[in-house]
């Protein structure tokens, strides 16, 4: 059976971050139903990039997708992990794309929430002013409350803080 090409482009998502596994096994397809939502100014910009994932996958196999509407939770995870290991590429180990995101995984908490509560909490902001308890980049020393500004800027606070 032929698979479709809605389902290929979701396994090469999944090929590009599946090691070291997920800890709960629903999350891949909890992502991909569910909408990346955004209403912080320039977190369009993440949308965007998660959207540009599909031109990717086009071009490296020449499968055409059909409109598939908003930037998924998966493809915004995925291209974040893609931003994050080119923010701090390391020449000795280039490909951390799927460390980054299973490290933006453990930071959202799956195993303390349900997925559908993780990606609510994501999409609303409703985690904790430092960017804990549900957010992807929590702070120990947060200059300003991690609600309320872009996500590029959490992630660079983050990684300033981290590495």
């Amino acid at each position: 059976m032929k698979m479709l090409p809605t389902n290929r482009y979701i396994n090469w998502l999944r090929g590009l971050v599946e090691e070291p596994g997920p800890s709960n096994p629903n999350l891949f397809a909890a992502a991909w139903n569910t909408s990346y939502e955004y209403f912080v100014p320039n977190d369009d910009n993440r949308a965007q990039d998660g959207l540009d994932l599909r031109g990717r996958f086009e071009r490296e196999t020449s499968i055409t997708l059909p409109n598939l509407g908003k930037c998924t939770m998966l493809e915004f995870l995925v291209a974040l992990s893609i931003r994050m290991n080119e923010t701090v590429y390391d020449y000795n180990d280039p490909d951390q794309v799927s460390d980054w995101f299973w490290e933006l995984v453990e930071n959202l908490e799956i195993d303390r929430f349900d997925l559908e509560e993780i990606f609510q909490r994501l999409n609303g902001r409703k985690y904790d002013y430092d960017g804990g308890n549900g957010g992807l980049f929590p702070l120990e020393n947060p200059r300003e409350d991690q609600r309320e500004i872009e996500v590029w800027y959490q992630m660079m606070a983050y990684l300033r803080e981290n590495l």
